[in-house]
């Protein structure tokens, strides 16, 4: 939180809820965040309604059932969020402060149940549009490097 601005994200929608947003300029900045996340999603429904019917926005989501990894790389992809979270936790530790508080079993649980969700359903909806139809039409027209 930066002069009382906080982004959405799995720790801040508990003071979204209990607090409010701080004024008009913090609605504009959670908006534009959620446009940032959803919004590749959005715009390949969209524009594959537009340009190929209702059949083509049922392709889109079926891709999401088509996996081409390897198990392993799942794991490092689940596992990645939490590795990057000890990262601020350890120097914490080192800087003489608390970090007790993130190891209690109750709340440990809680922030490894909410950070998955929330790579799941941001990061997975967003993929849909980049990989699952962006990326598709872009290679139709460029060459891998010029997707890139």
């Amino acid at each position: 939180m930066n002069d009382g601005y906080f982004l959405p994200s799995v720790y801040s929608f508990k003071e979204i809820s209990t607090i409010g947003f701080k004024d008009g300029f913090h609605i504009v900045i959670f908006t534009l965040n959620q446009i940032g996340v959803y919004g590749p999603l959005f715009a390949a429904i969209i524009v594959s309604w537009k340009n190929y019917g209702k059949s083509d926005v049922k392709d889109l989501f079926g891709k999401i059932k088509v996996w081409r990894i390897k198990p392993k790389w799942i794991l490092i992809i689940l596992l990645l969020p939490f590795i990057m979270a000890l990262i601020p936790l350890g120097m914490n530790a080192l800087m003489g402060g608390d970090i007790v508080g993130a190891f209690k079993p109750g709340m440990s649980g809680l922030i490894i149940f909410l950070t998955l969700a929330h790579n799941i359903v941001t990061g997975g909806f967003e993929e849909v549009g980049w990989r699952g139809f962006a990326f598709t039409e872009m290679k139709k027209k460029m060459r891998h490097t010029g997707v890139v």
